[in-house]
């Protein structure tokens, strides 16, 4: 392989070490800059299935529930991950409502955490806004009154970008509407479309808790705004027959398994939990598990590579077990979409099967997405 393909590769890594009871550990992980130019290259594309694939692909600390990764995707991608996160958070509801267990990612503290997001704070700090709106700043020169007015205007139109978009506020509405913050249980608090008690989200709910929680702190003028906004549109669904606002900006159908990601079809299950798989997908039946954790890959086995990290673990320590075709494909032609993509052995070795895992790797307190800005950074400039 050509040294500047793999430099360039591997540039979208990091290794970051912990200290705990005396001990170093070193890691190696996915650049986040990968992930959020990727997110915002392909922002006007994803579609639920694609974006939703894509996610499950990622290592294991970007998920749909919560943290930087949860906020940065809501405004960069707006009603399309609203989408795809209402479906994940189905699943959990489901699952607690047929239990009456909490689930790993409960509805209590993801509950919470919904009703606890703010529009201003997420908008203040939010990376990459002139790539999302295609509107940029300019560079501070000549009477400084004139080039803050125009800071001003460009920081309003990277608002309205958000705040006059239907889809984005009503597709939050219908979110926010499933959520039941009243409940006392620790599970339950977000309601589950399976439950025949509750077919639809309860949109006067969506609309309070938009209002009061996400927006709160939000000046006048931009809630008059989206009010007259949200009010207008709720007033031209209500003429339409038999309609309701869900089924435009949610569609509640996505919850239906025939909408909703195949796991035998794209190999989900895979995706979520596998950098690499062994054959096609997740099929282990042929191949030879050792007593010493490995698997037995023979010339003309296959396997198959599900996202960046799984390419990274070929390249870096198997890389003389496939073909430069195979390699230079991983390199620069495989997408890393959550596509899956199979590659042959030509050459016998031994696959250590942790490095088919995806690892919970610890917290690394140098990935935060939001992160304080300058004040040109918020006004919009760039360069």
């Amino acid at each position: 392989m050509k040294h500047e393909d793999l430099k360039k590769f591997e540039n979208n890594f990091y290794r970051y070490s912990t200290f705990y009871a005396g001990n170093d550990q070193e890691y190696t992980t996915l650049k986040q800059s990968w992930i959020l130019k990727k997110i915002v290259g392909r922002r006007k594309s994803w579609n639920v299935n694609s974006l939703t694939r894509f996610i499950k692909s990622l290592p294991h600390h970007y998920d749909f529930y919560r943290g930087d990764f949860f906020k940065f995707c809501l405004l960069a991608l707006k009603g399309s991950f609203i989408k795809s996160s209402f479906l994940q958070i189905q699943q959990n509801a489901s699952i607690e409502t047929w239990t009456g267990r909490e689930t790993v990612n409960s509805s209590s503290s993801l509950c919470d955490y919904y009703i606890s997001l703010s529009f201003e704070e997420i908008f203040e700090d939010m990376p990459l806004l002139y790539k999302l709106t295609g509107i940029h700043g300019i560079p501070y020169k000549g009477d400084y009154a004139d080039w803050a007015k125009s800071a001003k205007d460009i920081e309003d139109k990277h608002r309205n970008f958000f705040l006059e978009d239907r889809d984005f506020l009503l597709s939050l509405i219908c979110f926010f509407g499933m959520l039941k913050p009243e409940k006392k249980d620790y599970y339950h608090k977000i309601a589950c479309l399976k439950d025949d008690d509750y077919l639809y989200p309860d949109i006067e709910k969506g609309r309070e808790i938009l209002m009061k929680n996400f927006f709160d702190g939000m000046k006048n003028k931009y809630i008059n705004k989206v009010n007259k906004l949200i009010k207008k549109e709720l007033m031209a669904i209500s003429l339409l027959p038999q309609k309701k606002i869900s089924d435009i900006y949610l569609d509640i159908s996505l919850a239906e398994d025939e909408k909703f990601v195949s796991y035998d079809k794209y190999g989900s299950h895979a995706l979520e939990s596998l950098d690499i798989c062994l054959g096609g997908y997740q099929k282990k039946s042929g191949f030879i598990h050792t007593d010493e954790g490995f698997w037995e890959i023979d010339i003309g086995d296959k396997i198959t590579i599900n996202n960046m990290v799984g390419a990274y673990k070929v390249i870096q320590n198997y890389s003389d077990y496939f073909s430069q075709t195979d390699l230079d494909f991983l390199l620069n032609k495989k997408l890393y979409l959550g596509e899956q993509s199979q590659i042959t052995c030509i050459k016998n070795f031994d696959l250590k099967s942790e490095d088919m895992d995806k690892v919970y790797l610890p917290e690394d307190k140098n990935t935060e997405i939001f992160q304080k800005k300058l004040a040109s950074e918020r006004l919009g400039y760039s360069d």
